[in-house]
C-alpha cells in the first residue's frame, strides 16, 4: 500500500494513491477511496488526503474524472462512493473539518450525477458507455461486462444503489456538520422507491 502513494505534485495538492505504478501512474476516484479505507488503520492523516486528492480533479462543472494524473484526466467518471469512504476514514479521525471538506465538494459531484447521467426525470441512474468491445463501461469499474454488449441506455441497479448510498452517507455527513438533511434524505427516499417499483423482479 505504501509503495502506491505519491507526494504532493503538479495539480494535487497532498499525498494522493494510485493502484499500479505501470502501466497507469494515476489516481483512480474509487480506488483512492478504497485505499483511504485502508489506510485509515496506518496514517489516518493520509488516508484523508487520499480523499480528499480526488477533489483535485474536480471539474468546474462538478464532475469528478475517472482517472487523472498531475497533468491530464479521462472525460468519464466512476462510482460515486467519496461520502462513504469518508465516513470510514472519519470514524478513526474523528476530525470533522475533513468531513467540511468533503461535503460541499461531493455534494457538487452529485449534483453532476443527477444532471448528466439520467436519462429523463426518473430516480435511475445510467452509466455512459461507448463501442470499444474491451472496455464498454469504464465508468461503472465492470469495464467488459457482457450486460453492456448491446450498447443501449441501461438504467443500472448498481450505479441507482451507489447514489442511494451516498445520499444516505451524505445525510450523515450533513447532520453532522449542523446542515440541513432534507434534500439527502428525499433523494435516498425517491432512488430506493425507483429501485424496488422498478429494478425488481420476482
Amino acid at each position: 500500500m505504501k509503495t502506491q502513494i505519491y507526494s504532493p505534485e503538479a495539480g494535487f495538492s497532498g499525498y494522493w494513491s494510485t493502484p499500479n505504478r505501470l502501466p497507469h501512474k494515476a489516481l483512480w476516484l474509487w480506488d483512492s477511496v478504497f485505499h483511504s479505507i485502508g489506510h485509515r488503520h496506518l496514517h489516518p492523516h493520509i488516508a484523508e488526503q487520499l480523499i480528499l486528492s480526488i477533489f483535485d480533479t474536480q471539474q468546474e462543472d462538478g464532475m469528478i474524472p475517472h482517472m487523472s494524473s498531475p497533468y491530464w484526466h479521462s472525460e468519464i467518471t466512476q462510482p460515486p462512493v467519496i461520502a462513504w469512504g469518508a465516513l470510514k476514514v472519519y470514524e478513526k479521525t474523528q476530525n470533522k473539518e475533513f468531513l467540511n471538506k468533503v461535503f460541499d465538494r461531493n455534494k457538487a459531484f452529485l449534483d453532476w450525477c443527477f444532471l448528466n447521467r439520467r436519462a429523463d426525470d426518473d430516480y435511475l441512474f445510467a452509466w455512459k458507455t461507448d463501442e470499444d468491445a474491451n472496455c464498454r463501461c469504464g465508468e461503472s469499474g465492470m469495464d467488459n461486462s457482457p450486460r453492456f454488449d448491446d450498447y443501449v441506455l441501461l438504467k443500472a441497479i448498481d450505479f441507482s444503489c451507489f447514489m442511494a448510498s451516498e445520499m444516505r452517507a451524505m445525510s450523515k455527513i450533513a447532520a453532522m456538520l449542523g446542515e440541513d438533511t432534507t434534500e439527502f434524505d428525499t433523494r435516498f427516499n425517491e432512488i430506493k422507491k425507483a429501485v424496488n417499483q422498478k429494478l425488481w423482479d420476482d
